[in-house]
């Protein structure tokens, strides 16, 4: 008895068709937005561009809700962020340890890809120390689940740590997700050091103060900051707030104009 072959209908392979195109159109898309993210990346006037105004462009790209990049502080072994509250812009600071999440991350140059935040078991299996600060929850009113925290290296020096919480089809992030956040961590990395260098190479009139240890680069940033804020000049508010003489303001001030 002869078996006959049974083709699948017009009906089915159209369907077919129209998945696979869709499935193209997708990851095509997703390679352009890919492309024009790495690109308003890379023209970024400085680091704060990045982790506040582009923030929410990055996060466009990944399966989750929330996205934090934070930046090494190594003189301090820390790694900070910005935020913004209404028009005010915050900072947080996290100690590059294995206490925390993003810390861990920094601190060992590894990803972390936590199931249950929430879960004790699940982190002190990865280390004793590992805990979820679930403060943050309670003033946020959210419920974090799912975190992939992945350091931003480049040439394998630390430049900081990108996190994303709660994926939004829920269950754990997956491989593909570490692999896709690494090669975002990459392209940060790279437009950290850039910034980096150049910030490293601009002369400022506060050289000075900054080579005889009067102040540190991440102090005078603040400085520049909080005067800004206020409404005053930034030799006014060395002098108040870092109690900087005002002779060796002037020295410093001396040196930049070459007077």
């Amino acid at each position: 008895m002869k078996m006959s072959v049974v083709q699948p209908s017009s009906k089915v392979n159209n369907i077919i068709e129209r998945s696979q195109i869709s499935e193209l159109e997708e990851k095509l898309k997703l390679q352009k937005a890919v492309h024009d993210i790495t690109n308003r990346i890379h023209s970024a006037q400085n680091v704060k561009q990045i982790i506040v105004d582009l923030k929410d462009g990055i996060l466009n790209l990944f399966d989750a809700y929330l996205i934090t990049i934070y930046v090494a502080d190594t003189r301090r072994n820390e790694i900070f962020s910005m935020f913004l509250t209404g028009s005010t812009l915050n900072e947080i600071r996290v100690p590059i340890n294995n206490k925390s999440i993003a810390g861990y991350a920094a601190n060992n140059k590894k990803v972390l890809n936590i199931a249950d935040a929430y879960d004790d078991d699940e982190l002190k299996r990865i280390d004793k120390a590992l805990n979820f600060d679930r403060s943050w929850d309670k003033k946020s009113g959210l419920r974090t689940t799912q975190i992939l925290a992945v350091p931003i290296l480049y040439n394998d020096e630390l430049m900081g740590v990108i996190q994303i919480l709660n994926k939004k089809r829920g269950g754990p992030f997956t491989s593909d997700d570490e692999a896709f956040l690494e090669q975002i961590g990459n392209v940060i990395g790279i437009a950290f050091y850039n910034q980096e260098r150049i910030r490293r190479k601009k002369k400022s009139k506060f050289d000075y103060l900054l080579r005889i240890g009067l102040m540190k680069d991440e102090d005078l940033e603040a400085a520049y900051e909080k005067a800004r804020r206020n409404k005053e000049t930034i030799e006014d508010h060395l002098m108040a707030e870092y109690k900087i003489p005002r002779a060796e303001i002037g020295k410093s001030l001396q040196e930049f104009f070459n007077c």
